[in-house]
């Protein structure tokens, strides 16, 4: 499907979704150093853009090196994973792996009062989303899962976009148990 796009506002329910879990790693190729960002273009009512999701954890906040400096301030006697020799998605199975009981106490560490509000971002991440969204006919969002016990997460998470991207972007947050979601597919 090629169309043009033309100078459009992005709404909200746009079809058009692109997902991009691990574009922004790194994020150094991209420009640094933006002031100002608009997260809706002003332009004419009718056509399509570009709607980009961004995941937060692991792609513009930091959460295996947060996770794994609080843990070891936590639990210095316990064996810990090097961040290059983790695996797999579940942080909590890898530890249980690697000594019984340490699910548990992994768990804890981001179950815990200000884990995610403490988050470092990702070297030049938080630059890399301000720049698309600057670009027109381009829609960008922040979809995040807040974890099974949220006491903390949902508000840290809103938090943390705040801190480091402004007020103004909290609209652009998409707090979801499950990123499959219809609204995050493209539409055939």
């Amino acid at each position: 499907m090629n169309e043009e796009v033309s100078s459009v506002e992005c709404a909200p329910s746009s079809p058009d979704a692109m997902y991009l879990p691990k574009l922004l790693r790194g994020g150094g190729a991209l420009s640094a150093g933006l002031r100002g960002f608009r997260t809706r273009p002003s332009a004419a009512p009718h056509g399509r853009c570009l709607r980009v999701l961004v995941d937060m954890d692991g792609v513009l906040a930091d959460f295996e090196g947060g996770f794994l400096k609080k843990y070891r301030t936590r639990y210095p006697q316990e064996p810990y994973i090097e961040l290059e020799e983790r695996r797999g998605f579940w942080v909590s199975e890898q530890y249980e792996h690697l000594k019984p009981g340490l699910s548990g106490k992994a768990i804890s560490i981001w179950e815990s009062k200000n884990f995610f509000l403490e988050l470092d971002p990702i070297d030049g991440a938080v630059e890399a989303v301000k720049e698309m969204a600057s670009l027109p006919n381009t829609d960008v969002f922040i979809c995040t899962s807040p974890i099974k016990r949220y006491q903390y997460c949902p508000y840290e998470k809103y938090a943390w976009v705040e801190k480091h991207f402004g007020h103004e972007f909290l609209e652009q947050i998409i707090l979801t148990r499950d990123k499959n979601c219809g609204f995050c597919r493209p539409s055939d």
